[in-house]
């Protein structure tokens, strides 16, 4: 991703997943490559999804 959707998300690639974590509750989560490919396009295209 470009840019941030918020301040608090940290993303980290991990040798077999992408580790998602948030600074602000403090959760860590893991994401497939696969699964981490739509949630990427998803935030890329926030506007629009939001607007569905």
């Amino acid at each position: 991703m470009n840019e941030a959707v918020s301040r608090y998300n940290i993303e980290v690639e991990h040798s077999d997943c992408m580790l998602l974590y948030n600074a602000l509750t403090d959760k860590l989560f893991p994401v497939s490559f696969k699964d981490y490919a739509v949630v990427e396009t998803l935030l890329e295209h926030l506007p629009e999804f939001e607007k569905l």
